[in-house]
């Protein structure tokens, strides 16, 4: 007699290795809160929380989304982003972007760091998959309805991540 299969624990261990490959970042997923929720017509996501406590969001997506897209995304599901996780562990990914775009388009003007122009670009980023660190989950987890073109909920949930000040 085999072992019944379990459908989850590939799920599961296809995000690690999204995560892995992807982001450079090792996780250990300790506990699935949503697994594949529809977030989009073509965009699903997973949240969870790994070994050390922290909640984590992984969106997916068949169609290419910029970072702006994410944030919209997170939004509508009740997620408040405490950090991007930044593609291939490259911590100055999205600024090196944002430049890069902000200078095809004005190739002479000369780059604010802090600027309200390059936060514009940082927006257009492609940034798909997209590996989010939960700061907050508003008391509910929601889920794109692609037929009524609503949100409807999946999980209701509180939680907010306990920062340290010093």
């Amino acid at each position: 007699m085999y072992p019944k299969m379990n459908p989850d624990f590939f799920t599961d261990l296809a995000i690690t290795e999204t995560i892995r490959e992807q982001f450079a970042k090792k996780l250990e997923i300790t506990r699935m809160i949503v697994r594949d929720v529809q977030v989009g017509v073509t965009s699903h996501a997973s949240v969870f929380r790994a070994k050390g406590g922290s909640v984590y969001a992984l969106v997916r997506s068949n169609t290419e989304l910029s970072l702006g897209d994410i944030m919209k995304i997170l939004r509508n599901i009740g997620i408040d982003a405490d950090h991007f996780v930044p593609p291939g562990g490259v911590t100055t990914y999205f600024e090196d972007k944002a430049v890069e775009r902000f200078k095809e388009v004005f190739p002479g003007r000369r780059v604010m760091d802090d600027s309200e122009d390059l936060r514009y670009y940082r927006k257009l980023i492609p940034y798909t998959p997209a590996l989010v660190c939960v700061s907050r989950i508003r008391g509910e987890l929601r889920e794109y309805d692609p037929q009524s073109r609503q949100w409807k909920v999946v999980k209701r949930l509180s939680y907010s991540k306990i920062s340290a000040t010093e």
